[in-house]
């Protein structure tokens, strides 16, 4: 990560990581996000919701990333949230 220090930004950077509830796109859904931001002065900015996907979640997917159905029962849907997600962006 020494280069990474040298990377000049011209305005902000998001990296996103996400955690579904089974590993096929088209029907499966986001049950974690993460948001890193990283500003050009070099700050950062993290963000992070577990959702209720409204879809039990595989076993192999919580064997992956350690989310349960009963975890999420009583979170905000993803699409509850989306606006707060665009803001950040």
């Amino acid at each position: 990560m020494s280069g990474w220090k040298n990377f000049k930004l011209e305005r902000p950077l998001v990296f996103v990581s996400i955690n579904p509830t089974g590993f096929d796109p088209t029907t499966d859904r986001i049950v974690f996000l993460e948001m890193l931001k990283i500003y050009p002065d070099g700050s950062r900015e993290v963000k992070w919701e577990l959702f209720n996907p409204g879809i039990p979640i595989t076993p192999s997917a919580t064997d992956v990333h350690g989310f349960a159905d009963e975890e999420v029962f009583d979170k905000l849907g993803f699409d509850q949230y989306a606006r707060t997600i665009r803001a950040f962006f």
